[in-house]
């Protein structure tokens, strides 16, 4: 799977920590910001992550943390380093609509990028797209992780950014400010995926009730579909996961939990599905096939027991005060647009995008309190390290 051909702009728990520590130009919380990058030598490699992981790769998103470092700078582009900022001549002002211009004079586009590594150089065709496509100028604005990106959106310190579900439900439960517009598709044709709960292929269960009394095995607590969404959807149920499991024990990760299962370590475990293709080889994508795959065998061995409604894919958000104009014109580019006419510069997602709205994201919302309730039991906030993804 091209990973350079995809711009879902969460960024995985290791390239962002990479990013990190590859010594990056801006300081601590600064974002770089860039008009234009097509002067800059080379080809750069942005770490785009592929469409197929989307939310459902196993490092677990952190990003629901105010106290992460803030961007402090002021208006993009203004007091960004000067190593971070990539100019270029301006376009000429007669490309521009006038009528949008006075909607909305730039829009400011977050992403998480390295300048040091060349990355807004691979950013540079979506920019220019942007641009052209909506008739407004359009700057990039660089951010270490995705928590940064998270909160500049909901400071206003940018106008659209492509986050996690899970992100995206943080930042609206913190501000009611942001709007999701689309997502990308899968390779399975697929807009979003299902945490499920997994047992032993004969083992009895059948749902989570018959489950009273049995050892869980949970991914981490910032874990999307490994802890956060089933927990919140049994308690929505009536069943308290305390005193339901016998015990409950968490994982590194969704897999490690499944192969607990197997080793007859737990009798269930969380995880995700695409719950497309063949459910005996584990379905298209998810914790049964990564399992099937592992162990070179053609059919699953665990089975289904339980699965929450669709989760959607990592979304592209807005913030509410983007002029509604600006959003449709924004989807119509993205969805209808690439479909029926596609670049090499609007094919973001090889597979299309699909609208989505605030709606379709009730199973991560679920999980967040809203403004003025406290998390409780095993929902706690989110925590972890800056940059991790589900």
């Amino acid at each position: 799977m091209a990973a350079a051909a995809v711009l879902v702009l969460a960024v995985s728990s290791a390239r962002a920590q990479q990013a990190g520590d590859a010594g990056a130009v801006w300081p601590a919380g600064d974002p770089a910001v860039s008009r234009d990058a097509a002067v800059q030598d080379g080809g750069g490699d942005a770490r785009w992550p592929d469409t197929d992981a989307g939310e459902a790769s196993d490092g677990d998103l952190a990003a629901d943390d105010a106290g992460r470092d803030p961007w402090q700078t002021g208006v993009p582009g203004r007091d960004a380093p000067e190593e971070g900022r990539l100019e270029a001549g301006d376009a000429g002002t007669d490309t521009f609509d006038p009528e949008r211009l006075a909607l909305l004079p730039v829009l400011r586009v977050g992403l998480v990028l390295d300048p040091a590594r060349e990355d807004f150089q691979a950013a540079e065709p979506f920019r220019a797209a942007l641009e052209a496509g909506l008739r407004i100028p359009v700057h990039l604005v660089a951010y270490r992780d995705l928590a940064r990106l998270q909160t500049a959106l909901v400071r206003g310190e940018i106008d659209y950014a492509p986050l996690s579900a899970s992100a995206y439900a943080a930042a609206y439960r913190r501000c009611s400010c942001v709007v999701p517009l689309m997502v990308p598709r899968s390779a399975d044709g697929a807009a979003g995926w299902h945490a499920v709960a997994l047992v032993a292929r004969d083992a009895p269960f059948q749902d989570l009730r018959d489950l009273a009394g049995t050892r869980l095995a949970t991914a981490r607590p910032v874990s999307t579909a490994g802890y956060r969404v089933p927990l919140a959807a049994m308690k929505a149920d009536g069943l308290d996961p305390d005193s339901h499991f016998a015990s409950i024990r968490a994982f590194d990760s969704v897999r490690a939990a499944a192969a607990a299962v197997l080793a007859g370590e737990a009798d269930v475990a969380f995880g995700w599905s695409s719950l497309r293709g063949d459910a005996r080889s584990g379905y298209s994508r998810g914790t049964l096939r990564d399992l099937a795959e592992l162990q070179g065998a053609g059919t699953s061995p665990l089975r289904v027991v339980w699965t929450s409604p669709q989760i959607p894919n990592a979304p592209h958000v807005a913030r509410a005060s983007v002029p509604v104009e600006i959003r449709d014109a924004l989807v119509e580019l993205l969805v209808i647009d690439a479909a029926v006419s596609p670049s090499d510069a609007l094919r973001l997602s090889p597979h299309g995008f699909v609208p989505v709205t605030h709606e379709d994201f009730a199973p991560v919302l679920a999980t967040f309190p809203k403004a003025g309730e406290g998390a409780s039991g095993r929902l706690r906030p989110l925590g972890g390290a800056a940059g991790e993804l589900r």
